[in-house]
């Protein structure tokens, strides 16, 4: 794995798209969905996510968290839109491109999937799934769930501290 240096900023930042409020349930934000394990992906073992692992970073982040985990956008003009998992160890873990979601082994259980789900929505203006119907593993269509659950709960805690 490569290791990339950067520098690092100390606010920790919670993702809750304004474009979350257009839809009124994670089965509206998703939309048609098709769940079944012949959709899940490998992203370290899979020659067309290769590029993903070396490609260069913007210089700034989109996202941190306290445990240290990083969201990173590539370039917007770079299609599909694609959003990179940097771990507190500075090496890459995940990734976001178009709709297809990988977090390494190592990394799942955190709660990673939904936020990087959360940066796509607040990169797009929308949710990043809606030219359904859209092929999912089970943890994909999780973490599009969580995202959607998660986002909806911190905007509603925003509203209340006003």
């Amino acid at each position: 794995m490569s290791t990339i240096a950067h520098v690092r900023f100390e606010p920790v930042t919670l993702l809750a798209p304004e474009a979350l409020e257009r839809y009124e349930s994670a089965d509206e934000f998703i939309g048609p969905a098709l769940v079944s394990e012949q959709f899940a992906i490998n992203g370290r073992e899979n020659e067309d996510y290769e590029w993903i692992w070396g490609a260069p970073l913007p210089s700034t982040e989109m996202w941190r968290n306290a445990q240290g985990y990083e969201i990173w956008a590539l370039d917007e003009d770079f299609e599909p839109q694609t959003l990179i998992l940097i771990s507190p160890n500075a090496e890459r873990c995940g990734f976001y491109m178009g709709v297809e979601l990988w977090i390494d082994p190592e990394h799942r259980g955190q709660g990673l999937g939904a936020e990087l789900v959360l940066a796509m929505t607040h990169l797009l203006g929308r949710s990043p799934v809606q030219n359904g119907p859209i092929g999912f593993s089970a943890a994909g269509y999780y973490a599009h769930v969580k995202a959607w659950e998660l986002g909806i709960a911190r905007r509603r805690r925003c509203r209340t501290r006003v």
